[in-house]
């Protein structure tokens, strides 16, 4: 990647919306690009796959400069963030019109359709692909304004026994009505998600590693007065991380979260326990 399209490339990454879903399609696509074969022609893939027509490298290189001269007027000389797909939107229809009828994905369906594909679909929860994109950008929002952020992982207790004495389709019936519970008690900023089999995360940006256990403590809770999982008997160990007392990236947090979660299933399951740094277990 040569130092024009290295520029290009930081300038949309730090106009993108504060939009989850939206943001995250082009952080993916942006990612793909940068790492394939086709890394020479980036700011024409890039392009394309806004608005859906090609370009050869150098054009696009110049219709970028473009679409960014176009977002700084609307923003320095008129005083209004329109955003990076409207300022393209809005250069390809008005300005340039070398694009006669961009194909633009409209944003709703855009977005239901990235929705969907970001969702587990059993469960209705976000999945991990969701999570792993969530948490770095989350990481990133307590980095800058210097907020607390905590993971909880959460794995079903004895959930091989459950689908070997009773069915995969009744453990899959304890999957959903736990994500159900999750959603209930999760704000909107809460971010839970499956993680894959019988373990499930949340993303709980501004709590500390005590609000984290509060909040597993009323999962807890709500699953203790649920018939369901009275009758069954069902519960589940958890492990949380707390950045920056963890760590300060997503491997940190993971590994912290994972070995109190271990700790957890160790010391008899149904139970939470908040997880230490490398550091303090060295101590």
């Amino acid at each position: 990647m040569n130092d024009n399209q290295l520029k290009i490339m930081q300038r949309v990454l730090a106009l993108l919306p504060d939009q989850n879903v939206w943001e995250s399609s082009v952080l993916r696509e942006i990612e793909l690009l940068s790492q394939s074969s086709k890394g020479q022609n980036f700011c024409a893939e890039l392009l394309k796959f806004f608005v859906h027509t090609s370009f050869d490298e150098a054009e696009a290189e110049r219709h970028w400069d473009k679409i960014f001269e176009n977002y700084d007027f609307y923003v320095n000389d008129l005083n209004h963030d329109v955003g990076l797909r409207v300022a393209i939107f809005d250069y390809f229809v008005n300005l340039n019109k070398v694009v006669s009828s961009p194909i633009m994905v409209e944003i709703h369906v855009f977005k239901e359709a990235e929705k969907f594909a970001m969702l587990d679909s059993l469960t209705g929860l976000f999945n991990r692909r969701y999570f792993d994109v969530s948490l770095r950008k989350e990481l990133k929002r307590a980095l800058r304004y210097d907020k607390t952020l905590s993971l909880l992982l959460i794995d079903m207790d004895d959930f091989k026994t459950i689908n070997d004495t009773k069915g995969h389709l009744f453990g899959d019936n304890v999957l959903t009505r736990l994500s159900g519970i999750l959603s209930s008690i999760s704000r909107e900023e809460d971010i839970p998600c499956r993680f894959g089999g019988e373990e499930f995360v949340v993303i709980l940006p501004e709590t500390s590693a005590s609000g984290a256990s509060t909040f597993a403590e009323r999962l807890r809770s709500e699953m203790r007065s649920d018939e369901f999982f009275k009758e069954n008997r069902a519960t589940f160990s958890g492990g949380i991380s707390c950045y920056p007392e963890n760590g300060k990236d997503v491997s940190d947090l993971l590994t912290v979260a994972d070995k109190a979660l271990y700790e957890a299933k160790f010391s008899g399951k149904d139970c939470c326990i908040v997880g230490k740094s490398p550091q303090s277990e060295n101590s």
